[in-house]
């Protein structure tokens, strides 16, 4: 599997972001876009720039015997604020257009299926979900989830959110997830095993149920919306 670590300069951000870049092939149809949770200090991103991320090898060893895609895991911004989303209308626009101009240029021009973590799905649902790429999303854990979620014209089903039964994060936003239900903006799992750590969702099977879904959906859908076949 192809691995990639991207680094470029934000003049949105005044600092440099990296991507870690994965693919099962050069000619891979889709792209899945992951966002990392929040908590993330400037020290541990600076870190983690150093390497590329390992935590999902042996899943993604599994993934690509199953579909072709490609997948990119942008980590927490250390100076976004994702606790004051909500209220930060200038917040969300900074990183919007960070994504928007600065990320997706740097990634294949393909539709995509994002998956946010813990904060991440605050990330992830900034506006760039709603692009005329974008066929779908999930998360895993999310916290943060904005109650005013709008879908994008080409998801086919709701945003999928799993929760693992021991995760303490469900309870938090439980109320806004019920909303969310009710205006059938989501779907909501809480099944398995696990707490709100990353590792519980790994080894569950969640995150390659995300992307297994992700292929689902494209193969269902969007292939023929986003080619014209």
């Amino acid at each position: 599997m192809k691995k990639e670590k991207i680094i470029a300069a934000s003049n949105i951000l005044n600092r440099d972001f990296y991507l870690d870049y994965f693919a099962t092939s050069e000619n891979a149809p889709f792209l899945i876009m992951y966002y990392g949770g929040s908590g993330v200090d400037r020290d541990k991103y600076v870190e983690r720039s150093k390497t590329i991320i390992p935590i999902f090898d042996q899943y993604f060893f599994q993934l690509k015997q199953e579909l072709d895609f490609s997948f990119c895991y942008i980590s927490s911004p250390p100076d976004i604020n994702i606790i004051k989303f909500e209220n930060s209308g200038d917040e969300v626009e900074r990183w919007f257009e960070h994504i928007e101009s600065e990320v997706m240029p740097l990634l294949p021009d393909l539709p995509f299926y994002f998956i946010g973590y813990s904060g991440g799905i605050a990330l992830a649902t900034c506006g760039i979900h709603l692009s005329d790429r974008c066929f779908g999303g999930g998360a895993l854990g999310g916290d943060q989830l904005p109650d005013d979620l709008e879908t994008g014209c080409f998801w086919k089903e709701p945003l999928a959110l799993y929760y693992n039964l021991s995760d303490l994060v469900y309870q938090k936003n439980e109320s806004v997830i019920n909303e969310l239900q009710a205006d059938e903006i989501v779907y909501c799992y809480r099944r398995l095993p696990g707490t709100h750590n990353i590792q519980d969702y790994l080894v569950n099977e969640s995150f390659s149920g995300q992307i297994r879904r992700a292929g689902r959906l494209f193969a269902d859908s969007a292939k023929k919306n986003f080619t014209g076949s």
